[in-house]
């Protein structure tokens, strides 16, 4: 039973160690940007079990990413949740996402002010919803 991640890789300049496992003695190297991932999507109480591309196929053996790359969508489809990192909260995110949480609620009057919507318009303009893998990954 394990959630997966979907997130936008982001640079791979600036590589943050990280700590994985329920010791501290294992790390590795991921972008600035699954860092945050992490740091925002850890449980304080509790373990997560998440599936990571960056942390779960072995980026410098090609051997092995290949077939992993090709089992991705199996991977996604079979989690018990898709968690998707859209980033740290910026541009009124927060209220776009308050926003869009309740688009397919009936009861509520769907004209958006200006904030709101530009709110929802910075959401969108991610680079999340420009990447072709999260066809397979939602």
């Amino acid at each position: 039973n394990y959630e997966a991640l979907s997130y936008v890789w982001g640079s791979m300049k600036s590589r943050k160690v990280v700590y994985v496992g329920s010791s501290d003695k294992k790390t590795l190297r991921v972008t600035k940007n699954l860092q945050i991932a992490l740091q925002n999507l850890r449980y304080p109480d509790k373990e997560r079990v998440m599936w990571i591309d960056a942390l779960c196929i072995d980026q410098s053996n090609n051997v092995e990413k290949g077939p992993q790359v090709a089992l991705m969508g199996h991977l996604f489809e079979c989690a018990s949740r898709v968690v998707v990192w859209l980033g740290p909260e910026e541009n009124g995110s927060g209220l776009a996402m308050e926003r869009l949480a309740h688009i397919a609620d009936p009861k509520v009057d769907l004209p958006m002010d200006t904030a709101q919507s530009m709110a929802v318009a910075h959401l969108l303009h991610r680079k999340w919803f420009d990447r072709l893998w999260i066809r397979q990954e939602i």
